[in-house]
Protein backbone atom coordinates (compact mmCIF):
# COMPACT_ATOMS: atom_id res chain seq x y z
CA UNK A 1 0.00 0.00 0.00
CA UNK A 2 2.81 2.41 0.85
CA UNK A 3 4.42 1.72 -2.49
CA UNK A 4 1.11 2.39 -4.28
CA UNK A 5 0.69 5.73 -2.52
CA UNK A 6 4.29 6.62 -3.32
CA UNK A 7 3.78 5.77 -7.00
CA UNK A 8 0.52 7.76 -7.11
CA UNK A 9 2.20 10.74 -5.49
CA UNK A 10 5.05 10.54 -8.04
CA UNK A 11 2.55 10.47 -10.92
CA UNK A 12 0.74 13.51 -9.49
CA UNK A 13 4.02 15.40 -9.14
CA UNK A 14 4.98 14.63 -12.74
CA UNK A 15 1.51 15.64 -13.98
CA UNK A 16 1.68 18.94 -12.10
CA UNK A 17 5.12 19.64 -13.56
CA UNK A 18 3.95 18.85 -17.11
CA UNK A 19 0.95 21.17 -16.76
CA UNK A 20 3.17 23.88 -15.31
CA UNK A 21 5.63 23.58 -18.18
CA UNK A 22 2.82 23.79 -20.74
CA UNK A 23 1.30 26.82 -19.05
CA UNK A 24 4.63 28.62 -18.82
CA UNK A 25 5.44 27.70 -22.42
CA UNK A 26 2.07 29.00 -23.61
CA UNK A 27 2.57 32.26 -21.75
CA UNK A 28 6.15 32.77 -22.89
CA UNK A 29 5.27 32.11 -26.52
CA UNK A 30 1.88 33.83 -26.71
CA UNK A 31 0.96 34.91 -30.21
CA UNK A 32 -1.38 37.79 -29.42
CA UNK A 33 0.07 41.32 -29.68
CA UNK A 34 3.15 40.08 -31.53
CA UNK A 35 4.71 42.12 -34.31
CA UNK A 36 7.27 40.60 -36.65
CA UNK A 37 9.60 41.07 -39.59
CA UNK A 38 10.23 38.14 -41.95
CA UNK A 39 13.10 37.91 -44.43
CA UNK A 40 12.35 35.38 -47.18
CA UNK A 41 14.21 33.60 -49.96
CA UNK A 42 11.83 32.60 -52.78
CA UNK A 43 12.17 30.09 -55.62
CA UNK A 44 9.61 28.64 -57.97
CA UNK A 45 8.12 28.60 -61.45
CA UNK A 46 6.24 31.26 -63.41
CA UNK A 47 3.57 30.68 -66.05
CA UNK A 48 4.00 33.54 -68.53
CA UNK A 49 1.84 34.83 -71.35
CA UNK A 50 2.81 37.20 -74.15
CA UNK A 51 0.80 39.12 -76.74
CA UNK A 52 2.82 37.59 -79.59
CA UNK A 53 1.67 34.05 -78.83
CA UNK A 54 -1.44 32.08 -77.92
CA UNK A 55 0.75 29.71 -75.92
CA UNK A 56 2.06 30.02 -72.38
CA UNK A 57 5.71 29.74 -71.37
CA UNK A 58 7.30 28.35 -68.21
CA UNK A 59 10.26 30.05 -66.55
CA UNK A 60 12.25 29.57 -63.33
CA UNK A 61 11.55 32.23 -60.71
CA UNK A 62 13.74 33.51 -57.86
CA UNK A 63 13.45 36.46 -55.51
CA UNK A 64 13.46 37.96 -52.04
CA UNK A 65 10.61 39.02 -49.79
CA UNK A 66 10.17 41.16 -46.67
CA UNK A 67 7.00 40.75 -44.59
CA UNK A 68 5.75 42.71 -41.58
CA UNK A 69 2.93 41.48 -39.34
CA UNK A 70 0.91 42.27 -36.26
CA UNK A 71 -1.23 39.71 -34.41
CA UNK A 72 -4.63 40.74 -33.08
CA UNK A 73 -5.33 37.26 -31.73
CA UNK A 74 -3.51 34.03 -31.01
CA UNK A 75 -4.86 32.40 -34.16
CA UNK A 76 -4.30 35.07 -36.82
CA UNK A 77 -2.30 38.14 -37.80
CA UNK A 78 -2.47 40.97 -40.30
CA UNK A 79 0.55 41.20 -42.59
CA UNK A 80 1.98 42.95 -45.63
CA UNK A 81 4.75 41.75 -47.92
CA UNK A 82 7.06 43.32 -50.47
CA UNK A 83 8.46 40.88 -53.06
CA UNK A 84 11.20 41.50 -55.63
CA UNK A 85 11.70 38.70 -58.14
CA UNK A 86 12.76 37.81 -61.65
CA UNK A 87 12.56 34.92 -64.07
CA UNK A 88 14.86 33.17 -66.46
CA UNK A 89 13.81 32.60 -70.06
CA UNK A 90 10.19 31.79 -70.76
CA UNK A 91 10.36 30.06 -74.14
CA UNK A 92 7.55 29.97 -76.70
CA UNK A 93 7.46 27.56 -79.66
CA UNK A 94 6.02 30.18 -82.02
CA UNK A 95 5.13 33.82 -82.00
CA UNK A 96 3.87 36.29 -84.59
CA UNK A 97 6.07 39.30 -85.34
CA UNK A 98 6.80 41.77 -88.10
CA UNK A 99 10.31 42.65 -89.20
CA UNK A 100 10.66 45.58 -91.60
CA UNK A 101 6.97 45.23 -92.31
CA UNK A 102 7.11 41.52 -93.15
CA UNK A 103 5.23 38.95 -91.03
CA UNK A 104 7.46 36.45 -89.25
CA UNK A 105 6.42 33.35 -87.28
CA UNK A 106 9.27 32.09 -85.11
CA UNK A 107 10.13 30.80 -81.63
CA UNK A 108 11.05 33.43 -79.05
CA UNK A 109 11.88 33.95 -75.37
CA UNK A 110 11.29 36.70 -72.80
CA UNK A 111 12.37 37.37 -69.21
CA UNK A 112 10.38 39.13 -66.49
CA UNK A 113 11.17 41.35 -63.50
CA UNK A 114 8.52 42.17 -60.91
CA UNK A 115 7.79 44.10 -57.74
CA UNK A 116 4.74 43.00 -55.73
CA UNK A 117 3.16 44.59 -52.66
CA UNK A 118 0.34 42.64 -51.00
CA UNK A 119 -1.53 42.64 -47.71
CA UNK A 120 -3.67 40.00 -46.07
CA UNK A 121 -4.25 37.66 -43.14
CA UNK A 122 -2.29 34.63 -41.93
CA UNK A 123 -3.99 32.00 -39.78
CA UNK A 124 -1.62 30.30 -37.31
CA UNK A 125 -2.61 26.92 -35.93
CA UNK A 126 -0.05 26.25 -33.22
CA UNK A 127 2.36 27.67 -30.65
CA UNK A 128 5.82 26.14 -31.10
CA UNK A 129 5.16 24.13 -34.27
CA UNK A 130 2.88 26.40 -36.25
CA UNK A 131 1.01 25.39 -39.42
CA UNK A 132 0.02 28.52 -41.34
CA UNK A 133 -2.35 29.57 -44.13
CA UNK A 134 -2.07 32.98 -45.79
CA UNK A 135 -4.44 34.87 -48.10
CA UNK A 136 -3.56 38.28 -49.55
CA UNK A 137 -4.38 40.76 -52.31
CA UNK A 138 -2.01 43.26 -53.82
CA UNK A 139 -0.62 45.23 -56.73
CA UNK A 140 2.18 44.05 -58.97
CA UNK A 141 4.48 45.98 -61.28
CA UNK A 142 5.84 43.71 -64.02
CA UNK A 143 8.50 44.42 -66.66
CA UNK A 144 8.80 41.98 -69.59
CA UNK A 145 11.85 42.11 -71.81
CA UNK A 146 11.76 42.62 -75.56
CA UNK A 147 11.33 39.23 -77.24
CA UNK A 148 14.44 37.47 -78.46
CA UNK A 149 13.16 36.03 -81.72
CA UNK A 150 14.79 33.08 -83.45
CA UNK A 151 15.45 29.42 -82.97
CA UNK A 152 18.85 27.81 -83.20
CA UNK A 153 20.02 30.43 -85.69
CA UNK A 154 20.65 34.17 -85.26
CA UNK A 155 18.39 35.88 -82.74
CA UNK A 156 16.97 39.39 -83.03
CA UNK A 157 16.26 41.41 -79.92
CA UNK A 158 13.25 43.33 -81.16
CA UNK A 159 10.41 43.23 -83.65
CA UNK A 160 9.64 46.47 -85.49
CA UNK A 161 10.25 48.68 -82.48
CA UNK A 162 8.65 46.54 -79.79
CA UNK A 163 10.71 46.95 -76.65
CA UNK A 164 10.21 46.17 -72.99
CA UNK A 165 6.61 46.09 -71.72
CA UNK A 166 5.49 47.40 -68.32
CA UNK A 167 2.16 46.45 -66.75
CA UNK A 168 0.45 47.20 -63.43
CA UNK A 169 -1.94 44.50 -62.28
CA UNK A 170 -3.98 43.22 -59.37
CA UNK A 171 -2.70 39.97 -57.89
CA UNK A 172 -4.00 37.35 -55.47
CA UNK A 173 -1.59 35.43 -53.24
CA UNK A 174 -2.08 32.28 -51.17
CA UNK A 175 0.17 29.82 -49.38
CA UNK A 176 0.40 27.17 -46.69
CA UNK A 177 3.44 26.79 -44.48
CA UNK A 178 5.02 25.47 -41.32
CA UNK A 179 6.87 27.60 -38.78
CA UNK A 180 9.00 26.55 -35.83
CA UNK A 181 9.41 28.89 -32.87
CA UNK A 182 12.97 28.87 -31.60
CA UNK A 183 12.05 31.11 -28.66
CA UNK A 184 10.03 34.23 -27.83
CA UNK A 185 11.85 36.26 -30.52
CA UNK A 186 12.97 34.03 -33.40
CA UNK A 187 10.96 31.85 -35.79
CA UNK A 188 12.10 29.85 -38.84
CA UNK A 189 9.82 28.31 -41.42
CA UNK A 190 8.87 27.57 -44.98
CA UNK A 191 5.83 27.78 -47.20
CA UNK A 192 4.46 26.65 -50.55
CA UNK A 193 1.97 28.76 -52.47
CA UNK A 194 1.58 30.98 -55.47
CA UNK A 195 0.08 34.03 -57.09
CA UNK A 196 -2.33 34.80 -59.92
CA UNK A 197 -2.50 38.18 -61.66
CA UNK A 198 -5.63 39.71 -63.12
CA UNK A 199 -3.82 40.63 -66.31
CA UNK A 200 -3.47 40.13 -70.01
CA UNK A 201 -1.16 38.46 -71.00
CA UNK A 202 -1.58 35.89 -68.25
CA UNK A 203 0.74 35.49 -65.26
CA UNK A 204 0.77 32.94 -62.45
CA UNK A 205 3.42 31.51 -60.14
CA UNK A 206 4.14 28.57 -57.88
CA UNK A 207 6.45 29.73 -55.09
CA UNK A 208 8.37 27.98 -52.30
CA UNK A 209 10.01 30.09 -49.62
CA UNK A 210 12.21 29.82 -46.54
CA UNK A 211 12.17 32.57 -43.95
CA UNK A 212 13.67 33.81 -40.73
CA UNK A 213 11.47 36.03 -38.58
CA UNK A 214 12.05 38.26 -35.56
CA UNK A 215 9.11 38.87 -33.16
CA UNK A 216 8.54 41.50 -30.52
CA UNK A 217 5.59 42.80 -28.47
CA UNK A 218 4.67 46.49 -29.05
CA UNK A 219 1.59 46.60 -26.81
CA UNK A 220 1.17 50.30 -27.62
CA UNK A 221 -0.22 49.22 -31.02
CA UNK A 222 -3.25 47.59 -29.41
Amino acid sequence: MARAWTALLAVRVVAVRVVAVLLVSGTAHADRYEASLHAQAIAGTALVGDAASHELGLAPLAGLGLRASYARANAWQYDAQLTLAGTGDASFARGEFRFTGEPVVAPFAITTRLMRLDAGVTWRLGVRVVPTWRLALGVQERWRSAPRVGGDGPQRDDADGRGRVHTTELVGVSGVGLDYRLGPRWVVGGSLGGSVAVASPRWATVEASLHLAYYWYPRWLD
